[in-house]
């Protein structure tokens, strides 16, 4: 393991006009919304750099929406409009996804150089390299307050520490392809693995248990906590929204009014919001019904390619546009 440091300077500051269906309040600002509200994509922001790919977005600790930009090699941050970006000190470094630490830190995953990275709220960098070439993607804040990841080009879960110290458990399925990764209730990690259509669950001492998903091949994604207890995961391979219980029972259902699962987060409704990418659209997913159904909504930018998503400071769903080469924001209540 290595590290290296150093104070970056914004490379870019620009204060950009909110597109979309305007007179709305500044990206992630709370604001009270019009009563009844029609869900909708309310606005969307250009991100500076061009074809700069943002994937992951967080809410940072200082209660600004945080992003990645996998082709700009830069991490993004949005305040009341205004778009800095900062340059990850290693090239070509393809960061992907980001998350808050227990240090209040931003840490993120550098697939394309197998490094975690660390951005504090006024651009400062820390980065240290992984053992192998583990191709790190989704990363999460896990119960013992350390960073996990998956790493689908090693088959394995890595932890970080706040101070750096890096661990890896060994998927014990061959080719599972690791990917999406959620802390669950239970005060396990739970994921998902695509090569082999299962779930898998670690222990923070490396403890893996794997559980197959209902439907043979399906192509597990992304995954999520839900409302009620149990993790709930997208299957892109036969488009379906799969549910796994702590005890290892899984279900999945075709969801009515989606035409392609992606990437998801629970809104404060106790819905999902997810991103059906080949058709541009945000989904309302009702889980609360049996099966699920959605309603879907346009997003104004043609192939935007929606990907990650959060919640911000008010509540609302924020997510990247990677091919539109902006930040969005989703009003549903």
């Amino acid at each position: 393991m290595r590290s290296s440091a150093r104070q970056a300077v914004p490379y870019l500051l620009a204060l950009l006009i909110l597109a979309g269906c305007g007179g709305t309040s500044p990206f992630n600002q709370p604001s009270p919304s019009p009563s009844p509200v029609t869900p909708s994509v309310t606005d969307e922001l250009a991100v500076p750099t061009a074809a700069s790919q943002p994937a992951g977005i967080t809410r940072g600790p200082d209660a600004n929406i945080w992003f990645a930009e996998e082709a700009g090699n830069k991490i993004g941050t949005v305040a009341s409009s205004v778009v800095t970006e900062y340059q990850v000190p290693t090239l070509a470094a393809q960061p992907f996804s980001l998350v808050v630490g227990a240090d209040s830190g931003i840490w993120f995953t550098e697939a394309a150089s197998n490094k975690i990275g660390r951005v504090n709220t006024l651009g400062g960098f820390t980065e240290y390299a992984l053992p192998g070439a583990g191709t790190p993607k989704v990363m999460v804040l896990g119960p013992d307050g350390n960073l996990w990841f998956t790493e689908p080009g090693l088959n394995r879960i890595g932890s970080i520490t706040t101070a750096g110290t890096i661990s890896e458990c060994q998927i014990p399925t061959p080719a599972a392809n690791p990917f999406g990764i959620v802390s669950g209730p239970d005060g396990a990690l739970w994921f998902t693995e695509q090569g082999t259509s299962k779930i898998g669950r670690v222990t923070t001492g490396c403890s893996v248990t794997e559980y197959p998903t209902a439907t043979p091949s399906a192509g597990p994604y992304w995954i999520s906590l839900g409302p009620d207890g149990a993790l709930w995961f997208t299957e892109t391979t036969v488009n379906k929204l799969g549910r796994i219980a702590v005890n290892g029972t899984a279900t999945d259902y075709t969801v009515a009014g989606i035409g392609a699962v992606s990437t998801m987060v629970l809104g404060i409704d106790g819905k999902f919001y997810m991103a059906d990418t080949p058709n541009n659209k945000i989904a309302q997913v009702n889980i609360s019904t049996t099966p699920p159904t959605a309603i879907e909504y346009a997003i104004p930018t043609a192939n935007a390619t929606p990907f990650g998503m959060t919640l911000g400071v008010d509540g609302k769903v924020y997510f990247t546009e990677n091919t539109g080469n902006k930040l969005a924001q989703f009003t549903y209540f």
